[in-house]
């Protein structure tokens, strides 16, 4: 079921209707509160939306329950690194290639 809501969240962002897909990302959680794609989904709305605390608290979040997941560190650096936190947002690109050295 958190697969399900996650996939139709993912079509209504690629829509454009991101308030809806934040709903079904939030559902897909709810559901599975181990399910890393829900929240690295909602980190991902989230700092699209300009709210970048909430995009960060998901993108944590969804690296706890997945730290080998290379596009997590990426999508957190790009958070701190629009936060004004160049040192972090850095060391997390450098996790990212380093999980996945082909990772451009």
């Amino acid at each position: 079921m958190a697969s399900l809501r996650n996939n139709v969240g993912l079509s209504l962002a690629i829509r454009g209707e991101t308030d809806a897909s934040l709903e079904e990302f939030r559902k897909a959680v709810h559901v599975n509160p181990n399910f890393a794609k829900g929240f690295f989904n909602l980190g991902r709305v989230y700092a699209l939306q300009g709210e970048l605390e909430k995009s960060l608290e998901n993108y944590r979040r969804a690296l706890k329950l997945s730290p080998d997941e290379a596009k997590i560190y990426l999508g957190l650096g790009n958070v701190l690194a629009r936060q004004g936190q160049p040192d972090e947002a850095v060391a997390n690109f450098r996790q990212a290639v380093k999980l996945k050295p082909d990772f451009a």
